[in-house]
């Protein structure tokens, strides 16, 4: 099973976007001492700071609209075996999309940086 997050997992959008979510408080799940993440911490956060793609949403024809990176839209990359309270535990294999409008070719899906290699669980 891949590594799961924690909160401090540093999560980023393809122009260096950083993602700001709260961890939910109930969740009682650690590893190292840190709540793990579940998916409604991050789908639909609304705070993505920092995304160098410009906002140009009218330009000039042939020129294509584009607009940072606000939020997250779609997730994917849970544990479909580890779940707390109900919910499926978010892994290193995370893969998300936002509503950022960029030039074609389409970016790869969120890519995922995280602070610390963990191996171990714990629950309080």
């Amino acid at each position: 099973m891949p590594f799961v997050l924690t909160e401090d997992s540093g999560i980023t959008c393809p122009h260096q976007g950083r993602i700001k979510f709260t961890p939910n408080p109930k969740i009682k799940l650690k590893v190292s001492g840190k709540r793990v993440i579940v998916g409604d911490d991050v789908q639909g956060a609304k705070k993505i700071s920092g995304c160098t793609t410009p906002r140009n949403l009218a330009p000039p024809p042939p020129t294509p609209p584009t607009k940072p990176c606000e939020n997250v839209v779609i997730i994917a990359g849970s544990s479909s075996k580890l779940k707390v309270n109900g919910k499926e535990v978010l892994t290193k294999a995370l893969m998300a999309t936002t509503d950022g409008i960029v030039p074609p070719p389409a970016p790869p899906p969120i890519p995922l940086t995280d602070k610390e290699q963990q191996s171990k669980l714990t629950t309080i």
